[in-house]
């Protein structure tokens, strides 16, 4: 099926109307509220203000044409982005400028915004207008839970023309990328629309998976992660789970990029909800944990590294029996704090000297001590703690033979964060 095939309702816009002398007097208003002389720019506020309390439709329309001109300076494009999503925001208070616009000019502004995006040629002037375009559909956009809709009635030509470009090979790759953050912002209010089309959704985000772009395939499972948080019913996610090979792959590939912007927005969204954690479990030993594993322990940026570890702690606290019978993830988790706690200062006299301040900067051994304590939490809550306890035993005894100074700090970190979790009981059941 065409994964783009949603049912459009013809559109009823008709031009917002604007003085002819509008658009050169917005643009030299937007000049004017980028110079650096503070007198200069409270009179352009305060122009642009009035302009828009009193000619709301001639505003909206003046802004429209200084984006739509090609000869106008990238940031006075930019701050145009600004004001007008300032304009189209807060659409349910009295008096707001969408209101004043009536029904033809708001359906001229949907036309508008679509055609923006798609012809805007600069990278950051058309990722504003993507981001007004997500913040008037999910203004718009409202659809009861239990509701599976093919469509949004409140703007019929917005999934369908995103959903055109994401899987368009002949656009360009950033414009690919924004449409495609567009539908993952969108996902909070438009989910019922993807599962409602679940064989187009699958076939976008497929081919998302296989795109050349880093960013394509990076938003392809950031939406797929943050669609399955949206799902309540189980059956619902499981129509995706033929996706988690794809989704592992683009991590994969990811990780091993120069640059880990990617990487790190990709592993933020898989800290897992009770919904993901759900929807990952029973792939997660053979498919995910080996990655995040080799992401939190060698990954060349410490960041990552962190991100990875808490996408793993965060599943389990999603739902911790199920994944404390996931093969090798206590143990694997318990390896990768361990492994943190032991990254110190390769100097003993400049370590012992630091004070509580400077301290803070071994992000990673603190965070090691922390996923522990948040592990021992959630097991303890569900009667899982002797399975951490047997497992950290070994480790412990193992890191004071090895005798160095860091493996000792290391194991007196362990010690210090298990101790409340011990009770009598938990002690007896250990020994």
């Amino acid at each position: 099926p065409d994964p783009t095939h949603l049912p459009v309702a013809p559109s009823r816009a008709r031009p917002l109307r604007e003085p002819p002398s509008m658009a050169a007097e917005m643009v030299g208003t937007l000049r004017a509220l980028l110079q650096s002389d503070k007198w200069t720019r409270t009179t352009a506020e305060k122009t642009f203000s009035d302009a828009r309390q009193q000619q709301p439709g001639a505003t909206v329309a003046g802004l429209f044409q200084a984006l739509a001109e090609p000869s106008v300076e990238e940031p006075v494009k930019e701050q145009a982005a600004v004001l007008l999503r300032q304009c189209l925001g807060k659409l349910r208070n009295e008096g707001s400028t969408w209101s004043q616009l009536g029904a033809p000019g708001q359906g001229e502004c949907r036309a508008k915004l679509l055609l923006l995006l798609e012809a805007e040629p600069s990278d950051k002037v058309r990722r504003k207008v993507a981001d007004i375009v997500q913040s008037l559909g999910n203004q718009l956009i409202d659809i009861e839970d239990d509701e599976r809709p093919n469509n949004a009635q409140a703007w019929p030509e917005l999934m369908p023309k995103l959903m055109t470009i994401v899987v368009d090979g002949s656009q360009t790759v950033g414009l690919r990328a924004d449409a495609l953050w567009a539908v993952k912002e969108l996902l909070s209010s438009a989910w019922q629309i993807m599962v409602a089309n679940t064989q187009q959704t699958l076939g976008v985000l497929k081919a998302c998976f296989s795109a050349p772009s880093e960013a394509v395939r990076c938003y392809a499972g950031q939406l797929l992660c943050e669609l399955i948080d949206q799902l309540e019913r189980k059956e619902d996610r499981s129509n995706f789970v033929v996706l988690v090979e794809d989704l592992c792959g683009t991590l994969k590939t990811l990780a091993e990029s120069a640059d880990n912007a990617q990487i790190n927005a990709l592993l933020q969204s898989l800290q897992g909800t009770p919904a993901l954690a759900d929807f990952l479990k029973d792939c997660f030993g053979t498919h995910l944990l080996p990655l995040l594993s080799t992401i939190a322990k060698s990954h060349k940026e410490e960041d990552t590294q962190r991100l990875a570890l808490e996408a793993m702690v965060s599943l389990a606290e999603g739902k911790p029996k199920a994944f404390a019978k996931v093969p090798n993830f206590i143990q694997a988790t318990l390896e990768v704090c361990i492994t943190f706690l032991c990254r110190l200062d390769d100097d003993l006299d400049s370590w012992a000297a630091e004070d509580d301040d400077s301290a803070e900067d071994e992000e990673n051994y603190t965070n090691g001590k922390e996923v522990i304590d948040r592990l021992c939490k959630c097991m303890k809550a569900n009667d899982r703690l002797p399975q951490i306890m047997e497992m950290l035993k070994p480790a412990i005894a193992g890191l004071f033979q090895v005798g160095g100074w860091k493996e000792t700090v290391a194991g007196l970190a362990v010690l210090s964060t298990i101790v409340e979790y011990i009770e009598d009981e938990d002690i007896d059941r250990c020994a």
